[in-house]
C-alpha cells in the first residue's frame, strides 16, 4: 500500500514504483543465478512414463495442481470432462510437475509432459506447453 508521505522514498506512482522493483531485481539476479540453480538442483525428468503405461512421479517432486498429472488414462479423461489449466497455460501437456524442494534463493521448477509422457522442450514444436522455473521475490 502505498500512502503519501513526504518522508517516504518510494514514489507512490505504480510505475515508478514498478520500476523501482524491476531495479533492484536486476541488480539482484546481476549477483545470483537462480535460473541455473534451479536448473541444476531439479532438471527436468526426460519422461515419467513406467513400464505398465502409467505417469510414474519421481521421488521429491508431486502433480501440480493447476494442470494434474494423474493417470495417462484418466488424465485424458479428467481433463476432457473437468477442464484444467494445461489447456489454457500449457497447451499439448497432459499434466506437470513441480519440484517439493526449493532452491537456497526459493526457487522451484515445474516441468509439463505430452501424452506419452515425455518432458515438453521449450525449444520444440510444443514449446509453449512446457514448464516453467519458477522464483519468487519478496
Amino acid at each position: 500500500k502505498c500512502e503519501e508521505d513526504s518522508e517516504q522514498e518510494v514514489p507512490c506512482d505504480a510505475c515508478a514504483v514498478c520500476d523501482q522493483w524491476n531495479t533492484n531485481e536486476m541488480k539482484e539476479l546481476s549477483t545470483q543465478n537462480w535460473l541455473a540453480e534451479v536448473n541444476s538442483m531439479y532438471p527436468c525428468p526426460c519422461t515419467i512414463l513406467s513400464t505398465d503405461g502409467e505417469f510414474q512421479l519421481p521421488s521429491n517432486w508431486s502433480t501440480d495442481p493447476s494442470c494434474p498429472l494423474v493417470s495417462s488414462a484418466s488424465s485424458l479423461l479428467l481433463g476432457a470432462i473437468n477442464g484444467n489449466g494445461c489447456e489454457e497455460y500449457h497447451p499439448g501437456a497432459i499434466g506437470c510437475i513441480r519440484s517439493e524442494g526449493r532452491t537456497p534463493s526459493g526457487a522451484g521448477q515445474q516441468c509439463c509432459y505430452d501424452k506419452e509422457g515425455q518432458v515438453l522442450d521449450p525449444d520444440g514444436a510444443n514449446g509453449a506447453g512446457a514448464g516453467t522455473p519458477d522464483s519468487v521475490w519478496a
